[in-house]
């Protein structure tokens, strides 16, 4: 990776008239001063779909964009809404801040609109978007259409066991056709997210800018991902987590971190490329990735699903050498490494007392990872904090 710098900028914390940052003017804003400041980089943090809490990194999907990053005033331009429709919601009254509450109650309001005017006028280019993301843009659609129809809980809790569970196709079909509406307006504002994202990324690659984006290696429980797929990831046969993942005690936290995100079925995903198909998101996360807690994949702190703490649980101290790597744990590297064509950065954590995990770094760098650590040791090395 040839040395550059940039700057963090979250989507969210760019000025907006209308709650909350957006792909709009003031991104283009953003990508004209870091191409004046000499900058080739921009990190920001995940894009997707954020649920209950407004966390980046608790999304209700891998792939999907966040549909509060639709820019409204390209929308006006494009004719799919009138600047009254936009002006008169409530977008919160203080512009430092973002109010998510606000933001819910009227943003899909609003985006419902366009998506009348616009369903059918843009039904071929449509079409084009749904073939080429028919991978994951069919549940994901099906899946949030679904939660508007449950009150928005999580589909653990939704009250029909046959699609809370996806007993058959034609219980998809059934739901599919009830929730046609719910279906297509899920669709529709992913098209719209992409064609403002890939038309900013174009923008950003003509001032020789690159996006470094940024995955959890974990997925959220209350995901399309899960629901989608859940033999691909530690639940029991009413799709319950058996196990979760956290972070060991530390001198940030006695009891440690329970994060609670279901942990990957290894040995079912290993005939499918390990994480590989989470990788597949490289149209959302950039030409860099930061895979956020990305040492996890090599040490996964187990603890049962009802655990409150993560005292005594077993873990992965980060001292062993690449050549002690289980062949699973080598292959899970591997397949990350290789998977994709984006450069790749890894988050790193530390040790109960906390020091660098210097052999997990070791094992990362034998991988091509560049490890995020390695500035903070150089700074700590040369005298600077």
């Amino acid at each position: 990776m040839n040395r550059c710098s940039g700057i963090l900028m979250p989507v969210f914390s760019l000025p907006s008239p209308y709650g909350i940052g957006t792909l709009g003017k003031a991104a283009y804003d953003f990508a004209d001063f870091l191409h004046a400041a000499g900058q080739h980089c921009w990190q920001m943090l995940p894009l997707g779909p954020t649920s209950y809490g407004d966390s980046p990194y608790q999304s209700f999907s891998t792939y999907a964009g966040n549909p509060y990053f639709i820019d409204l005033e390209l929308l006006i331009e494009d004719g799919l809404l009138t600047r009254d429709e936009v002006e008169s919601q409530n977008w919160g009254t203080n512009p430092r801040y973002v109010d998510y509450g606000r933001i819910y109650e009227s943003r899909f309001a609003v985006l419902q609109k366009a998506k009348d005017r616009g369903w059918v006028r843009d039904q071929a280019e449509v079409a084009a978007f749904q073939a080429e993301n028919c991978r994951w843009l069919p549940d994901y659609a099906l899946y949030m259409a679904c939660k508007r129809h449950f009150g928005m809980r999580s589909w653990t809790e939704w009250d029909d066991a046959d699609i809370r569970l996806r007993r058959s196709p034609e219980v998809l079909e059934q739901y599919r056709t009830l929730l046609r509406e719910d279906v297509e307006l899920f669709t529709y504002l992913q098209f719209l997210f992409f064609r403002q994202w890939n038309r900013l990324r174009d923008y950003l690659h003509s001032l020789d800018i690159q996006v470094i984006g940024d995955l959890p290696i974990y997925v959220a429980m209350d995901s399309a991902d899960v629901w989608a797929e859940p033999e691909c990831f530690q639940l029991d046969d009413q799709c319950v987590p058996t196990e979760v993942s956290g972070v060991p005690p530390d001198y940030f936290s006695a009891d440690g971190q329970l994060w609670g995100n279901p942990l990957y079925a290894w040995d079912r995903m290993q005939a499918d490329g390990f994480v590989t198909k989470r990788l597949e998101a490289k149209d959302l996360v950039g030409e860099i990735l930061r895979i956020a807690a990305g040492e996890m994949v090599i040490s996964d702190s187990l603890t049962n699903a009802l655990a409150v703490t993560l005292r005594n649980v077993p873990y992965l101290d980060g001292t062993r050498d690449i050549s002690d790597l289980s062949p699973r744990e080598l292959e899970v590297l591997k397949c990350i490494a290789n998977g994709m064509s984006n450069k790749l950065i890894s988050e790193k954590l530390a040790i109960s007392d906390g020091t660098v995990k210097v052999h997990v770094k070791h094992l990362l760098k034998k991988l091509h990872f560049t490890t995020r650590v390695e500035a903070a040791l150089w700074a700590s090395e040369h005298g600077h904090r």
